[in-house]
């Protein structure tokens, strides 16, 4: 099953881009509100700052941030937000990409959206869990009982 050829940051532009185009050549299905900037804008932010904390956790651990080799991994990071969540990285690029289908206004990108989280889920995430069980164990097998793939 081991995909993992495109780079999840690669994917998050990529979803950004393909929303952006969807915004300005599909027409219909406005989702504005009053508001809808600064809660977008929000959202962005604090996807932002998951991200830097998820990362800065993995750096702090001295293990590999690099999502196209998750087999360099040295350690398995459960505390911080990975309590929360096993994929804050993640978690962090659906904040922003919803931060920013809010700022686009184009319901269309909903769908978009769920696309990402679907794709990121079977070209990413599975795979790493696959990689991740086989390098961990039962440690791994009981930190995934534990904590939610998502939130």
């Amino acid at each position: 099953m081991r995909l993992l050829v495109i780079p999840p940051p690669v994917q998050l532009i990529g979803t950004a881009a393909l929303m952006w185009v969807v915004n300005r050549h599909v027409p219909g299905l406005r989702i504005d509100f009053p508001g809808g900037d600064l809660v977008g804008g929000i959202l962005i932010a604090i996807g932002l700052g998951v991200e830097v904390i998820a990362i800065a956790a993995f750096v702090q651990a001295g293990t590999t941030v690099n999502p196209i080799q998750p087999e360099k991994t040295r350690k398995l990071v459960t505390s911080g937000l990975y309590r929360l969540s096993r994929n804050p990285m993640y978690a962090g690029m659906l904040l922003l990409l919803s931060g920013w289908v809010l700022r686009l206004g184009s319901g269309w990108n909903i769908g978009v959206l769920i696309g990402f989280v679907g794709l990121i889920t079977v070209l990413q995430i599975k795979p790493e869990e696959e990689i991740l069980r086989e390098k961990f164990g039962d440690a791994y097998t009981d930190y995934c009982a534990r904590v939610r793939r998502w939130l």
